[in-house]
């Protein structure tokens, strides 16, 4: 009886131990899952603040032309300082370095940032509205990844001659559009091949001058 109470206890024991170890895990879980949120939650409340920023500060150097009569050759860097200072800004939001951005575009004043902000902003905004911007060889531009059909609800367009008249004032117009569900948000990796697809199409500040006047047509800011 003895050598069975000690049992039991040992039992015992060991069950409560056990116990206590899964509700320290099970806190612990809790403690990161609810950390990875909060940290989740303040990048996307600080991307959004950028957005809004690119958003007036492309509608300021917009509103600085004439609309009927835009007179584009006029265009200098001053003019696009603004744009440019936040397109910096939201590509750094994504956790991208100043030194990645110089890795990428050779310095931190070359005007094609502009067309990668303005370029993110769009996927972005895109996303939001429930579709998932891909390219022409089924590449999605918000995850860098191919597309997966499989998430996919109701294709609205899925032709590559079909555009994304944002996208297509930046240069890029091998776009289809497909509805998906469930979209999340443009991640670091696909925010940095977006950086490098830029790059390949190079515009000087009128370039880039034209292309933001024209994108913020596409998008009715004027």
């Amino acid at each position: 009886m003895k050598n069975d109470f000690f049992k039991t206890s040992y039992v015992i024991r060991n069950v409560f131990l056990l116990f206590l170890f899964c509700l320290v895990v099970a806190s612990c879980t809790d403690n990161d899952i609810e950390h990875l949120d909060a940290e989740s939650e303040l990048i996307q409340k600080n991307q959004s603040v950028e957005f809004e920023n690119l958003i007036f500060e492309s509608q300021e150097f917009g509103n600085s032309l004439n609309h009927r009569n835009p007179d584009f050759n006029s265009i200098t860097q001053e003019d696009l300082e603004g744009t440019l200072s936040a397109s910096i800004d939201l590509i750094k939001s994504y956790g991208i370095t100043e030194s990645e951005i110089i890795s990428v575009f050779g310095s931190l004043d070359h005007p094609s940032i502009i067309v990668a902000g303005m370029g993110i902003l769009r996927i972005e905004s895109a996303a939001n509205d429930g579709i998932e911007l891909v390219d022409s060889n089924g590449i999605s531009l918000l995850t860098g990844e191919i597309y997966d059909p499989s998430k996919m609800l109701n294709i609205a367009t899925q032709k590559s001659e079909v555009f994304d008249c944002a996208m297509q004032a930046l240069g890029i117009t091998a776009l289809g559009e497909l509805i998906s569900n469930g979209v999340n948000g443009m991640s670091k990796g696909a925010a940095r091949k977006f950086m490098k697809r830029v790059f390949v199409r190079y515009m000087g500040w009128i370039g880039a001058g034209i292309a933001v006047y024209e994108f913020g047509d596409c998008m009715n800011w004027w």
